[in-house]
């Protein structure tokens, strides 16, 4: 599916940060970065309604995460990462797994390929 403009009704950012929850207690490696999958928004800034079967392929396929929890002494480009981060990966250098319901992936810091404004302007 190629990229299009996403209608969002709430920021992508704040909303995956709200459902994600509280990670105090939870403890990530050195270098490595916990990221939040994103998933593009039902409908497109020109109306379209996109297909269930296209948004799902989201989970698998998505390049674009937002950074939940970052390890000690990771970085991208000299820079620490930092929860808020739009980062992009290559979904098969991570390992996917569900934390408080919400879609992640762990990966280390050398893996991230780049780091964006915002989610959609990637796919």
């Amino acid at each position: 599916m190629p990229n299009a403009a996403m209608k969002h009704d709430k920021d992508p950012r704040q909303e995956l940060l709200k459902l994600i929850g509280d990670l105090s207690e939870y403890e990530i490696g050195p270098k490595q970065v916990l990221i939040a999958t994103y998933r593009r928004p039902e409908k497109t800034l020109g109306g379209i309604i996109m297909p269930r079967s296209n948004l799902d392929e989201d989970l698998f396929q998505s390049k674009a995460a937002l950074a939940v929890k970052i390890g000690e002494g990771a970085v991208f480009c000299g820079k620490p990462v930092v929860v808020g981060d739009w980062v992009v990966v290559r979904p098969s250098d991570c390992w996917a797994l569900e934390v408080n319901f919400v879609h992640c992936r762990h990966i280390y810091d050398d893996q991230i390929r780049a780091r964006i404004p915002q989610p959609g302007m990637i796919w």
